[in-house]
């Protein structure tokens, strides 16, 4: 039926492979029509996906604005799970205090939704508060308040946003903030490089990399004055912090470009950072700070 709501969203690469490979097969997840109104919610529901676990909230104080005349009571909000991979486990639904729903993020062990459970306070207004819940237990976990900043981000916290494993991060102009999820706690970490670069930003969260050790993201810089030349050539810069060692912090600095030579993809890997800027790799041991290899693609047609 067109308008069942079905986990056809490929909203994480890890499914996509396993949709791919047909170990996951299509299911019909909910079997009511897709309007909030039709399951007795203001909101539609909103789903996300990892790489077993699919998650939908249907959330009471969605941010729409109540039809005139409607006396339908809105149903407590409220958040289901499905695991893709365990045909023989039901699903139940998560009750919970009424939310003014922003979003939500599912980890390797828990789904974090993201909004505010009490009333806004004036002197932090653009702090939500976090409720973590259980993939494994079904169940909420802990709640806690005005801990994720929705704020200076350059596009908004859900874009601006990533996951590994039970990490959020989120990277702003010149800061990535680590929200590290546990079963009793949610630890905040800021990474910041505004210290040692000058006029520039991160760039966005989609070409962050990380692996068990490392974290790496590019930066782009603007150069050292506004209203310099298009093809001003500036000093572009990749910083990466080692989890092992107190999160320390290296800068692999790239021969100058212009200014619009972002990088394209990053990978780490056995130690090793790999870099593609336009035409460009680079490999550097991360350890050592060595370059250990460049390679550029020449087209020879005239």
């Amino acid at each position: 039926s067109v308008y069942t709501l079905r986990n056809t969203f490929f909203l994480c690469s890890t499914l996509r492979k396993k949709w791919d490979s047909g170990s996951v097969k299509e299911k019909i997840l909910l079997n009511e029509k897709f309007s909030g109104l039709e399951l007795g919610y203001w909101a539609s529901p909103c789903a996300r996906a990892s790489a077993n676990t699919v998650a939908i909230v249907c959330d009471s104080l969605n941010e729409e604005v109540l039809r005139s005349g409607n006396s339908v009571q809105p149903r407590p909000a409220s958040l289901r799970l499905w695991d893709l991979m365990d045909e023989d486990k039901v699903s139940k639904q998560i009750h919970y205090e009424s939310l003014s729903y922003h979003a939500h993020f599912i980890l390797d062990n828990f789904v974090v939704v993201i909004g505010r459970m009490s009333k806004v306070d004036p002197r932090s207004m653009s702090l939500l508060d976090m409720m973590v819940v259980s993939i494994k237990d079904q169940e909420i976990l802990f709640t806690k308040e005005r801990v994720f900043d929705m704020g200076n981000f350059m596009r908004g916290f859900e874009k601006d946003s990533r996951v590994f494993k039970n990490t959020i991060a989120s990277i702003r102009q010149k800061t990535i903030t680590l929200h590290e999820v546990g079963e009793d706690d949610v630890t905040l970490r800021v990474l910041n490089v505004e210290e040692v670069v000058g006029r520039g930003m991160f760039q966005y969260s989609k070409f962050m990399t990380w692996d068990e050790t490392y974290l790496a993201h590019p930066f782009q810089s603007l150069g050292l004055q506004m209203g310099e030349v298009p093809d001003a050539l500036v000093e572009h810069t990749i910083f990466c912090w080692d989890q092992e060692d107190d999160w320390r912090r290296k800068e692999f600095r790239v021969p100058p470009s212009r200014v619009n030579d972002i990088h394209y993809d990053l990978a780490v890997h056995q130690g090793k950072l790999f870099a593609l800027q336009g035409r460009t790799t680079r490999v550097w041991q991360i350890s050592s700070g060595d370059l250990l290899s460049t390679a550029t693609l020449t087209d020879t047609t005239p």
